[in-house]
């Protein structure tokens, strides 16, 4: 939710406190208390916490995440959605497409029920997890992400349909060939080609 620069006095880590004012050696920064509301101390406790609240707890918190749509808290929601949905992304073979180091690519295909996996992985296969979706059992998955702070261009290997993404709409297509992708962009497709 947000680290809080903390001056010496509020420091609690023994290591931070040894290395201060150098940055990056203590945790305490990392480990102010959870921003849950817009109330009094984010809704973390009634008493004074160990570590000072984040001065943005007001606009930047847990309530404030679930009531957007947008937010980071409902994306991430969607994909363990997605995740239940398409059996490629809990199971099966994975290829990584490696063109620019500022971009990790990879394409899931699912697994084959008849394949040397266990029974149990078998039979997972065969049986769709509780709320997937049909149309996706036998979809191969392409994912792209952007790591850098600046735009790039991926040659996608083939066209598919958006299932989730940071900066694109569910649904939309994306052609085969050369695709900008914003910094930072996540993109989940669904390959246009069926697995047999």
């Amino acid at each position: 939710m947000g680290c809080v620069r903390l001056p010496r006095n509020a420091l609690r880590d023994p290591l931070g406190i040894r290395t201060w004012p150098l940055s990056g050696f203590g945790r305490d920064p990392e480990r102010t208390p959870m921003q849950w509301d817009g109330s009094p101390r984010a809704g973390f406790t009634t008493g004074t916490p160990w570590l000072p609240v984040t001065p943005a707890y007001p606009v930047r918190n847990v309530a404030a995440q679930e009531a957007d749509a947008g937010s980071l808290l409902s994306f991430y929601k969607r994909l363990l959605a997605l995740r239940r949905r398409v059996p490629a992304l809990r199971s099966g073979a994975l290829e990584f497409l490696w063109e620019d180091p500022d971009v990790l690519a990879y394409r899931r295909t699912p697994a084959d029920p008849a394949e040397g996996h266990s029974p149990e992985a078998r039979a997972a296969a065969r049986s769709p997890a509780p709320g997937a979706d049909p149309d996706l059992r036998e979809s191969g998955i392409l994912v792209v992400l952007n790591v850098s702070g600046r735009g790039r261009v991926f040659d996608l290997p083939e066209a598919g349909r958006v299932l989730a993404g940071t900066d694109r709409g569910e649904g939309t297509d994306v052609p085969a060939g050369p695709v900008r992708l914003a910094s930072y962009e996540a993109l989940i497709l669904e390959s246009e080609t069926r697995i047999p």
